[in-house]
């Protein structure tokens, strides 16, 4: 494959990450569906083009939105792990300190010394 077609394909699958990961539901099967390859083949393109499994990926995409959602909304934690697309608040915070070291509470009063709004 040249550097153009992996540039597409990579994007590709980032965009689609972005446009999707709100759905709690989303599934390695609909990213699948959606570009018509195989389980092996899609898991294969994730690790190549993205550097990790679709379930890191997407998680890591969404702690991103749930990062900027504390910084840029007035939202409360609940509401933004929700918009997100977690189910669980308390795997939210757990996967969110894993990857950033505070919890999404200690968090938000570290941005703004309290909790904001």
């Amino acid at each position: 494959m040249d550097k153009q077609r992996l540039n597409i394909c990579k994007t590709s699958l980032e965009s689609f990450l972005q446009a999707h990961y709100s759905n709690p539901y989303l599934k390695f099967e609909d990213v699948a569906c959606h570009f018509r390859f195989s389980k092996s083949h899609g898991y294969a393109l994730f690790k190549k083009h993205l550097g990790a499994p679709f379930g890191m990926c997407l998680r890591n995409v969404r702690l991103s939105k749930a990062k900027d959602a504390m910084k840029n909304t007035p939202y409360s934690i609940t509401e933004i792990a929700s918009m997100c697309g977690f189910t669980s608040l308390s795997t939210f915070s757990k996967v969110f300190k894993e990857k950033y070291g505070d919890t999404p509470t200690t968090y938000r009063k570290k941005m703004f010394g309290v909790i904001p709004f």
